[in-house]
């Protein structure tokens, strides 16, 4: 199983969390964020942490797929360690931010 970090638009026409769950994904957590390149730093942090760990992206048979690099094995990582890191790296972004 695989952890995915990912940012979209807050927006009903989005279809982008519609499609990760039509492609088996379930969300577990969101943040909202007023600026979007606020929303784009989290991630950037978040993938940087886990491959500067070695934590390789989950690949689907050995092939990439759309968003395969913001990924993470749970094998690996548990959903709860993610989530503290992204709370942690809003908290640095934001920090940064004023």
């Amino acid at each position: 199983m695989a952890a995915k970090i990912g940012i979209c638009e807050d927006s009903p026409r989005n279809r982008r969390l519609y499609e990760h769950r039509r492609n088996g994904w379930t969300t577990i957590e969101t943040m909202r964020f007023a600026v979007g390149s606020d929303a784009r730093k989290v991630e950037d942090i978040i993938v940087r942490s886990w491959r500067s760990r070695l934590l390789a992206p989950v690949l689907d048979n050995g092939y990439g797929y759309n968003g395969y690099t913001e990924t993470v094995s749970l094998q690996e990582l548990r959903i709860s360690e993610i989530w503290s890191e992204v709370c942690a790296a809003t908290d640095q972004v934001m920090a940064g931010a004023k």
